[in-house]
């Protein structure tokens, strides 16, 4: 499968409201997608295993306009002692073909505990930043400086979507979330299944997380995860989610981009050994997510 996108985003930041360092959020964009069965005789074709019914979008795959509306927010309170990063977004994909033409919103909710107050440690960075900038803030250009003191913190992110169609509609399996190993963007989440593992319109993802400094800008992380996707009939529940743990080391320097190398277990399908560098560092940090 190929997608071409043609547009862009912006996040403008509104200093009206500086303490809430608050950022209107907007998307424009064309999505073209070309879905291709499999050449090789040993691998199976995705349209001869699957159908209309059982992944929409498999033998049709019309073009899309899309557009999104959305703030984001990242105080923090008590001398930077509590770290909040909200993101509420709110996308139209209007298809060609009518029957796939959906809406969707995502509400993201991040927050943030340092364990110390020394302004080296972990700091939500701006998603925003190329691999040659390292602010932490729309508002605040300046990088976090580089500390030997002790830093940590503990973060918990919430993340829940949902699908809107029409009573004959339908979301196209390409645009549909993901959980599982990393999804299409490198958004890792439940990281010990299969890449792309759960699929569907709706979903919903709890992670927790504690990282410490072993020695100067290597340390150590614990990552619990929760998760399920459900599909476009039902409602999402805290019954059934699907579970992961993760250990590993880190790599920060100030506003460097984080290396992590990390084992992870807990669901009953296998357990992976994940080595990733932050988006930014690759230059992916302004890009439009590709689902």
């Amino acid at each position: 499968m190929s997608e071409t996108i043609l547009g862009g985003n912006a996040a403008i930041p509104l200093s009206t409201v500086a303490p809430l360092k608050l950022s209107l959020l907007l998307e424009a964009n064309g999505r073209l997608f070309d879905i291709r069965g499999a050449t090789a005789d040993d691998v199976p074709s995705i349209k001869t295993r699957f159908t209309e019914v059982t992944a929409p979008g498999v033998t049709t795959h019309p073009a899309f306009a899309q557009f999104g509306e959305g703030v984001r927010l990242r105080p923090w309170l008590f001398n930077d002692r509590l770290q909040f990063g909200y993101t509420f977004l709110y996308q139209q994909f209007a298809s060609s073909d009518s029957s796939f033409s959906f809406r969707r919103w995502t509400i993201d909710l991040n927050h943030q505990v340092p364990l110390y107050h020394t302004g080296g440690g972990p700091a939500l960075r701006d998603e925003r930043n190329t691999p040659n900038e390292c602010s932490v803030s729309p508002l605040v250009d300046a990088c976090p400086s580089v500390t030997r003191d002790l830093w940590g913190s503990i973060s918990v992110r919430v993340l829940v979507s949902k699908s809107q169609v029409g009573d004959s509609g339908v979301v196209p399996f390409y645009l549909q979330r993901t959980l599982g190993g990393s999804d299409i963007d490198g958004q890792r989440a439940l990281a010990s299944y299969d890449d792309y593992r759960f699929r569907g319109p709706h979903l919903m993802l709890f992670q927790e997380t504690v990282e410490h400094a072993l020695w100067g800008p290597i340390g150590a992380l614990v990552l619990l995860e929760q998760g399920k996707v459900a599909a476009q009939g039902e409602a999402l529940s805290f019954s059934g989610l699907q579970h992961s743990v993760g250990i590993g080391a880190t790599l920060r320097a100030g506003g460097f981009p984080a290396v992590a190398a990390s084992w992870h277990t807990g669901g009953p399908e296998g357990r992976h050994f994940i080595f990733t560098i932050d988006t930014s560092l690759l230059g992916g940090g302004g890009r439009p997510a590709l689902q």
